[in-house]
């Protein structure tokens, strides 16, 4: 007879051979585990060292000048900054660096600031792009410095639209703003007269426009500016305007009171500054009218404008090859590397950020 267990169990080859699938099927697991958790360490790694570049930008825009960049960042030995690349004319690059520790981790942030990215000849119509760092343009704070007169348009031509508008309602009910702004002309009128006293210049910016003549419509005048100014202080007068028409010529009026004479005037620089000049058509310009006597001896300016009728300087505000050395706007390259690497031109960087800087 033959009896038969009840409870049979497991051979030892059976159990290795079950361990053994066990573990190969394990095995991907345990990798996905292990990749995850590198995964998350290097992720944190990143986002500490973004962190880092992005407080070292920052640092960056809170100075005002590249003079500070270079100059108050790269302090003495010992400081913060190092100076990796000294700034030269063959690179047009300044390199700095500065170790870092975020959330207990060190870091070195190297920061490159690169001028050459916006130098070069200035754009065509069928040329590359216009390259800044070879003009030099006043900053706000010099223009709107306590030695200035500033004539800034804001809503004079608006308001003579209007005007016009109301006039020519009763005659034709149905004319629209763009028929009324198409139909006007404009003169840029300037005004310097000096106050009894003589330490004093009242100086005005206005407009005078005109609509089609035999349209027996009145023509409206707007004040510009209306300032005073110590005599002695008075060095530019800045007059930003508009453009009324693309293809039109605009007059301009100067007019200096009598009490002012030729040496008051001599070292007085006008400008008269178009917005959006790349706008204007082939036809646009200045002209200048009955300007004579002690006016013809102040110096006049254009930012690229024709003129008629005056001795100006077209080249404007905007000047070539100025006092920037080539130091408008930089492109500004943030790498952050764990601190000690050794850092050459294919180093990988954990973070980077680029951003751009002018002044």
């Amino acid at each position: 007879m033959i009896f038969k267990r009840e409870h049979e169990g497991f051979s030892l080859i059976e159990v290795i051979i079950a361990m053994a699938i066990l573990a190969i099927l394990s095995m991907p697991i345990l990798a996905y585990f292990s990749n995850a958790m590198v995964s998350t360490s290097q992720g944190r790694d990143t986002h500490k060292a973004s962190m880092v570049a992005q407080s070292v930008v920052e640092e960056l825009n809170s100075c005002a000048t590249f003079e500070q960049i270079e100059d108050k960042l790269k302090t003495v030995s010992g400081g913060a900054w190092t100076v990796v690349t000294a700034y030269n004319d063959s690179t047009g690059k300044t390199e700095l660096s500065k170790d870092v520790t975020e959330d207990g981790t060190d870091y070195t942030a190297r920061v490159t600031v690169d001028y050459k990215s916006y130098a070069g000849a200035p754009a065509t119509t069928d040329g590359p792009e216009a390259k800044y760092n070879d003009y030099e343009m006043p900053q706000l704070k010099e223009v709107y410095a306590d030695t200035n007169v500033v004539i800034a348009e804001t809503d004079q031509t608006e308001t003579a639209v209007s005007d016009f508008l109301y006039q020519l309602y009763p005659q034709k009910e149905s004319v629209t703003e763009a028929e009324v702004k198409k139909g006007m002309e404009r003169k840029l009128h300037l005004n310097v007269e000096k106050e009894a006293s003589g330490d004093i210049y009242h100086v005005v910016g206005s407009y005078k426009y005109s609509y089609l003549p035999g349209s027996q419509v009145d023509d409206f005048e707007a004040v510009v500016e209306d300032v005073r100014i110590e005599k002695e202080k008075l060095a530019n007068i800045y007059f930003f305007y508009n453009l009324l028409q693309t293809n039109k010529t605009e007059m301009v009026d100067v007019d200096f009171g009598s009490s002012i004479t030729s040496g008051d005037v001599k070292n007085l620089n006008i400008y008269f500054v178009c917005q959006k000049p790349e706008e204007k058509g082939a036809e646009y310009k200045l002209m200048f009218e009955d300007v004579t006597g002690v006016e013809l001896d102040a110096q006049y300016y254009t930012n690229g404008i024709t003129a008629e009728g005056m001795t100006v300087d077209e080249s404007g505000i905007v000047t070539h090859d100025g006092d920037n050395n080539g130091k408008r706007i930089a492109h500004i390259t943030v790498d952050v590397y764990a601190k000690g690497t050794t850092v050459s031109d294919d180093s990988t960087p954990i973070a980077r950020v680029e951003t751009s800087k002018g002044e």
